[in-house]
């Protein structure tokens, strides 16, 4: 049973829309004033309240920031009540967070039908964050265990047969197994780096945390670009496919992390498209910003799955076998954003991806 509190220290309001509401199977209490109202809410935790915006000593507003100051409180959603020459008032209450208002006086039909689109919008807000939190689970279900299993077989593999026949072995087998077994170490190395890193940009909760993670620039964001873009291309055999065009920038923004957005970015602009196939880069200083795009021309992403970028989320991975957890690409986009940078993909299924961001320039 859905429970709703009811606030207004006029007492015969409260009494008249609990027997309405009652009569539709909610429970239903009340309260006289701001204050009451918070106290009864901890005490009970309602699904939504309904209240009153101007009322003597503790007004709907109060309330209203006392929620929203609670963890556990402030995601209940309001409905207030307001005067029907209260224009500024019913602004201010939408503006500080109210759900949804009624205009006094109002029809009972009106009450019921803003009470049943309050929980209608929580159940599909709901539905959507249980859709959500499957998807992650089958997800990491998916690769996670593959990402860690897939080196390791190779390592101890090797490993194994290093150890048990090194007589059997030339010089040649033994140079071919260690450069297996340390690619094997990187990948793995790679894996545990960005799940530190991405818990680490998770749990900046505070202001100074942000501000310490802000701090320090690169003045010569071309040489940067231009030897890491070129070590990418090269692990993936794929020089002569890299096209670079960039002008001289400097930028808002410390080398070590700015490394590791354009190290996951270019990656992945190889990763996912084919060779002989040109992986374009340009940079270039605009409006107090440095712009740097890359563009691929491989399998794209379909339109739908834009808005699913995260931690733990790849694009059709049943489909195509692909090494990852999806976390790079968060990382990238939560580094830009730290940065007071902007970061955006245009993609085209079957034509390739075009990843923008932008950076505030450093003078």
């Amino acid at each position: 049973m859905k429970r709703i509190l009811v606030v207004d220290d006029d007492p015969s309001l409260p009494i008249l829309i609990q027997a309405c509401l009652e009569k539709d199977g909610y429970e239903v209490d009340s309260a006289s004033d701001g204050s009451e109202a918070l106290t009864r809410a901890k005490m009970k935790i309602p699904d939504l309240i309904i209240s009153d915006v101007n009322m003597g000593g503790f007004d709907g507003y109060e309330m209203l920031n006392g929620l929203k100051k609670d963890p556990v409180l402030r995601t209940i959603p309001c409905i207030f009540m307001t005067g029907g020459s209260d224009f500024d008032g019913m602004r201010k209450a939408m503006n500080e967070g109210a759900d949804d208002y009624l205009i006094k006086p109002f029809k009972l039909e009106s009450l019921r039908a803003a009470v049943q689109a309050r929980f209608d919008k929580q159940a599909a807000l709901t539905e959507k964050s249980e859709k959500k939190l499957t998807e992650l689970r089958n997800n990491i279900s998916l690769m996670l265990p593959h990402e860690l299993n897939t080196p390791l077989v190779g390592i101890i593999g090797y490993g194994e047969l290093i150890s048990t026949c090194p007589e059997t072995l030339s010089t040649d087998e033994l140079r071919d197994m260690g450069k297996a077994i340390l690619q094997s170490g990187h990948r793995l190395q790679r894996l545990i780096q960005n799940f530190l890193l991405y818990a680490q940009i998770e749990l900046l909760n505070s202001s100074a945390d942000v501000q310490s993670m802000e701090q320090g620039n690169t003045a010569d964001v071309k040489s940067l670009l231009v030897s890491l873009a070129a070590q990418v291309a090269g692990k993936h055999s794929r020089t002569a496919d890299l096209e670079l065009n960039l002008e001289e920038s400097s930028v808002r923004m410390h080398g070590e992390p700015l490394s590791k957005v354009l190290d996951e970015l270019l990656n992945n602009a190889f990763k996912f498209s084919i060779k002989g196939s040109k992986v374009n880069v340009t940079m270039s200083p605009r409006n107090g910003h440095v712009d740097i795009v890359i563009r691929d021309a491989g399998c794209g992403i379909e339109k739908q799955n834009l808005v699913n970028i995260g931690p733990y989320f790849q694009f059709n991975r049943q489909k195509n076998e692909q090494q990852g957890t999806g976390l790079g690409l968060a990382i990238a986009k939560r580094l830009v954003e730290l940065h007071q940078g902007r970061f955006s993909i245009e993609s085209t299924v079957g034509q390739g991806t075009t990843v923008s961001i932008s950076l505030p320039r450093h003078p």
